[in-house]
């Protein structure tokens, strides 16, 4: 959003400026004397404008820095999240884009109980299907790219076999697991600055007027164990 102008520290910096400069040519058409004192004043006042200037410039650059590390440290709690999960989550094709739109997944082993034989996810033979979609590592977190402020977590039907129940009915029950998955994850982070929506099998968390925080990374993280842990429950 754009600010007000007279919010804006650049228009007041200018403004002010402007009028020590116009104060001091009056003074000095009126009193051509004192041009020494008025000489120095006018360059304290370029100083002045100078050093706001570097300031606000290095400023903006530390905000940059900050969204840039809000990628950086969600990829970062996501290798830890996924080291933790790596009986069951496989990230060894996370770096290959997928699909029309070109983006990373992770997955998930669809047999869970494959879990108790504590091999690797990437390295067992067990059937998996793709549980969190990723932007591009590149455009992550950035609000200029719609998809770029977005992740989906897709239920697959293979996740349960043992859910006879849902196995058997897959196609006519996923749009409805999708929805309650979805308002579950409404109702716990609350207050949390996310809106979430179901489509068809899938999830989608819509995180672009979330502040681009360290704490916040961590946080969305917080929202994929909890996905995953709904996963592992409704299975």
């Amino acid at each position: 959003m754009k600010k007000s102008f007279w919010k804006d520290e650049k228009f007041w910096t200018i403004f002010l400026g402007t009028i020590g400069c116009l104060a001091l040519i009056w003074i000095l058409i009126n009193d051509p004397s004192d041009w020494p004192s008025i000489l120095v004043n006018f360059a304290q006042i370029g100083v002045a404008v100078i050093v706001f200037f570097i300031a606000h410039n290095i400023f903006k650059n530390l905000i940059k820095k900050k969204t840039f590390g809000f990628n950086e440290k969600f990829e970062e709690h996501l290798k830890d999240w996924a080291e933790q999960n790596k009986y069951l989550i496989d990230t060894s094709e996370i770096g290959v884009p997928k699909g029309n739109e070109k983006r990373r997944s992770i997955q998930m082993i669809c047999n869970h109980a494959n879990m108790l034989n504590c091999s690797d996810a990437n390295s067992t033979s067990s059937k998996r299907g793709s549980f969190l979609y990723l932007p591009k590592s590149d455009e992550f977190g950035y609000e200029k790219q719609t998809e770029g402020s977005q992740i989906e977590f897709k239920i697959n039907k293979g996740m349960f076999e043992t859910n006879n129940e849902i196995f058997s009915n897959y196609e006519n029950l996923k749009k409805d697991i999708s929805n309650k998955i979805a308002n579950s994850v409404k109702i716990k982070f609350a207050e949390f600055n996310i809106s979430v929506v179901s489509k068809d099998d899938r999830i989608i968390v819509d995180f672009s007027k979330l502040e681009k925080t360290d704490d916040n990374a961590k946080k969305l993280i917080d929202v994929v164990e909890f996905v995953k842990t709904i996963f592992l429950a409704i299975a």
